[in-house]
């Protein structure tokens, strides 16, 4: 006589299954934007899919499962290291002593160009082959300068307002840094004290 089985138990195993298929596709897709990320700090902005693969130990149809091409996957790593920030209560940074609040906005931008500098190499290539990157950028680069205007509202008056609000955008933005601290080789903190007397004289 056959033994009776629980119908739930092949359920089970199925889910079961399914589950460890899903985490692992994910663990891939991890891995796969982790080795772009670090293609892009090793200096190599546009990988290839082999390369890209061989890096996260996968194969290249790997690669094309997760994304359909190279520049989707470089949206993804766009987008991610933007998720990744934690920016400061900008509303609140604007109550601060206007010195200290030039010294913290500095300190937050230094930081945020330190962590993100290969990924926004990337991105400035990319954009001119990618409408999507393009526009992804181009929401940053307003919301950049909004957290300027937010910031700075009270201390930036007259006629010239948008003006200055521009420079200190220039001041503050990431090929300021990357001139500085990459081309130049300024220390950092020398660097941070520069780009803060540059936004005094704006001010």
């Amino acid at each position: 006589m056959a033994a009776k089985t629980d119908p739930t138990e092949d359920t089970a195993i199925d889910d079961t299954a399914t589950d460890g298929r899903v985490l692992r596709g994910q663990r891939n897709r991890e891995a796969i934007v982790d080795a772009m990320v670090a293609m892009f700090e090793q200096g190599n902005l546009r990988p290839t899919a082999a390369q890209v693969a061989e890096t996260a130990g996968l194969s290249t149809r790997s690669v094309y499962h997760h994304f359909n091409d190279m520049k989707s996957l470089a949206l993804e790593v766009t987008s991610r290291s933007e998720a990744r920030m934690r920016p400061p209560d900008f509303t609140a940074m604007s109550n601060v002593a206007l010195n200290e609040r030039i010294c913290m906005f500095v300190e937050h931008r230094f930081d945020r160009w330190r962590q993100t500098s290969a990924v926004v190499r990337a991105g400035l290539l990319a954009e001119y082959d990618s409408h999507i990157v393009a526009e992804l950028l181009s929401l940053g680069r307003e919301a950049r300068i909004q957290e300027v205007r937010t910031v700075f509202a009270d201390a930036v008056t007259g006629t010239d307002e948008e003006a200055v609000f521009a420079a200190l955008d220039v001041v503050f933005g990431y090929d300021t840094w990357h001139r500085l601290i990459d081309v130049r080789e300024i220390e950092g903190a020398t660097a941070e004290n520069l780009v803060a007397k540059m936004a005094h004289a704006l001010i």
